[in-house]
């Protein structure tokens, strides 16, 4: 038996918004890569050849 809490999947799959975000000005950055590039997006991260998030893109 698992004891954890049942959430509505809504709660836990839909997009979220953080309140805070638009008043810290937050600056967030991406650096993109096809599907293919996949493995060299995760050598990159390490290596520190970008800065912020790695997205694939199909």
């Amino acid at each position: 038996m698992n004891d954890s809490p049942r959430f509505p999947d809504d709660i836990l799959w839909e997009e979220r918004q953080i309140a805070l975000a638009p008043m810290l000005e937050l600056v967030v950055t991406t650096r993109t890569y096809p599907l293919e590039q996949a493995n060299q997006a995760l050598a990159d991260m390490p290596a520190g050849r970008f800065e912020g998030a790695a997205v694939l893109v199909a």
